[in-house]
């Protein structure tokens, strides 16, 4: 090898470290967890450094990761929350296994997370006219969505006309779980506030919407 080679490879291999210190690139996963029947998204942020995990709604709130060997540690909620707010100081472990990630420390048991490319976390647009069975005329008007990004819109026509915005909570087979945020105009809409909307093909074609108490919006074709 000539000089000039030997002195460029000198340099090459000062320079690595530097490099290899550096951050990488973000990886971001996406999946739900459950409390009891109502959902919410998880969206979890790596770096080199730790991160940030995104509760999704109707809990909305992040909080920042710190990377301390082989775990990441819940920092000080930056967009509040209780729910957030008890996860401060949680020692949180991630596990690759294929294409899938185990994320452990959130919920009682492991949650299972997809790379938030992965076409599982979609699902696709469609708008049904509908009708609620005390008479006022509804919209769900859904549009493409990842886990933990705004889903759509409800629509409440007649008396009390509102919308609130939707966010997608949940994927399983032929299901999907949309929950209404705190994004309201007020109204009737008010009281859909932390309720949900599940489609699958056994519901008949029509949607299960469940209020923020829990109860039942008994829809009908429009």
């Amino acid at each position: 090898m000539s000089k000039s080679g030997i002195r460029w490879a000198a340099v090459l291999a000062a320079m690595l470290p530097a490099f290899a210190g550096q951050a990488v690139e973000p990886s971001v996963w996406l999946g739900s967890d459950w409390n009891g029947a109502m959902p919410h998204a998880i969206r979890l942020r790596l770096d080199a450094g730790g991160g940030d995990l995104r509760l999704g709604a109707p809990l909305a709130c992040t909080v920042p990761l710190k990377r301390d060997a082989d775990v990441y540690v819940v920092g000080l909620s930056v967009a509040g929350g209780a729910a957030c707010d008890r996860l401060l100081g949680r020692r949180l472990t991630v596990t690759r296994d294929g294409g899938e990630m185990r994320l452990g420390g959130v919920s009682a048991a492991s949650l299972t997370l997809y790379p938030a490319g992965d076409a599982t976390t979609a699902a696709g647009a469609q708008t049904l006219m509908l009708r609620e069975a005390r008479g006022g005329a509804v919209e769900l008007a859904l549009d493409a969505a990842v886990l933990g990004q705004r889903s759509g819109k409800w629509y409440q026509y007649g008396a009390g006309g509102c919308q609130v915005i939707l966010e997608l909570a949940a994927l399983k087979p032929g299901q999907q779980w949309h929950v209404f945020t705190a994004n309201s105009n007020g109204g009737r809409c008010d009281r859909l506030v932390g309720g949900t909307i599940m489609l699958a093909p056994t519901s008949g074609g029509l949607p299960v919407v469940r209020d923020g108490n829990g109860g039942a919006v008994v829809l009908v074709p429009k």
